[in-house]
């Protein structure tokens, strides 16, 4: 959706996207900060910027001639782990929030990408294809230690530390299907979340207490949102509706989600539902072109990307869908909006 061609976008569409993480309440603040992450290709390749919540302050973090993306916060808000492809090929990097100490961690002919920081941010799970298909790897902050987790002859993507750090997930695919698999972090004890065979599964996204996993699925025709068990049982579908449905989103007390979803149009709406499914309500409030969507870390705002003034620009609204303010004016396209966490590692049990 953004300028020139990405393998990340490949890969990305393979396993149905990557899950953003979600992470803990945000404590007050007195001033506006700059908290917010989007991406923008306003310089005429995509760069990562930060801005403060209402849309003010807006700064560059990266600049050069080429992509930078995938920008992700380490769980205590000092660092940023993102994708670039300034040295020829995607390499994943971090930097420190101001956008200083830009750092290469990984250096192999093959694509690395989608990185994902374990809570206490002393490791990064990535995606890499350097064994010739894509599995997920795990390597130490530093760039140390790179070491295949998945280890297994498929198409693996989207790496999701549950909030505890204990466990990794990841969606698998196989043949013409894909399910989600879970290991202890140290790689121990794999096995599937959900069943494997030719259902599509992807997006996976823990629930903030670490119980529950909600994601995607092409069960029939159309994608469903489901939600089950970090056990494997329970398995149910949330949504059942005759349309698309997608991209779920915890919010920070567990007892909603966000999807998006096609059910009123050729464009895409987001909708929110209460953790069992209820309630179902549709809060863009126009057309529609509505998608990316995260929570504020105090769970009363809602980051999006909206299509409706012609590029996709990030938007903000409150947490029932009024209030709608169109946070970047550029007119180019900008999107992936991912707030600043606010909690540190020793808010983590057992690490």
């Amino acid at each position: 959706m953004f300028g020139k061609p990405f393998l990340v976008s490949a890969l990305a569409a393979l396993m149905l996207g990557t899950a953003l993480p979600a992470h803990a309440t945000a404590e007050p603040s007195e001033a506006p900060a700059l908290d917010l992450l989007f991406l923008s290709n306003r310089d005429g390749d995509q760069e990562i910027y930060l801005m403060a919540a209402d849309g003010s302050g807006t700064t560059q973090l990266t600049d050069n001639s080429t992509d930078d993306v995938e920008a992700v916060w380490s769980a205590d808000g000092k660092r940023i782990a993102f994708t670039s492809m300034r040295d020829g090929n995607a390499e994943i990097y971090v930097m420190n929030s101001d956008g200083g100490g830009q750092t290469r961690l990984t250096n192999d002919k093959a694509f690395d990408g989608a990185p994902r920081w374990h809570p206490d941010g002393t490791r990064i799970a990535f995606v890499s294809l350097r064994d010739g298909n894509p599995e997920i790897y795990v390597m130490r902050a530093d760039g140390s230690e790179q070491t295949n987790f998945s280890k297994r002859p498929s198409s693996d993507g989207s790496p999701c530390w549950s909030p505890d750090g204990t466990r990794l997930m990841f969606v698998s695919g196989q043949g013409r299907g894909s399910n989600l698999m879970i290991a202890n972090a140290d790689g121990s004890g794999l096995e599937a979340l959900t069943a494997e065979g030719k259902n599509i599964d992807g997006q996976p996204t823990w629930s903030p207490d670490g119980k529950r996993v909600a994601f995607a699925s092409r069960r029939t025709r159309i994608y469903d949102v489901y939600v089950i068990g970090a056990d494997g049982s329970g398995e149910t579908n949330l949504t059942a509706s005759e349309s698309h449905d997608k991209s779920p989103a915890w919010s920070p007390d567990g007892n909603s989600l966000l999807f998006v979803t096609t059910r009123d149009g050729e464009r895409q709406r987001i909708y929110r539902m209460s953790a069992d499914g209820s309630g179902q309500t549709d809060l863009s409030d126009h057309e529609g072109g509505d998608f990316q969507a995260v929570w504020s870390m105090d769970g009363s705002h809602i980051f999006l990307v909206s299509f409706r003034d012609g590029a996709t620009e990030v938007y903000s609204m409150k947490a029932d869908g009024t209030e709608q303010s169109r946070l970047t004016q550029t007119d180019q396209h900008e999107g992936q909006p991912l707030p600043r966490p606010r909690h540190t590692h020793k808010e983590f049990s057992g690490l």
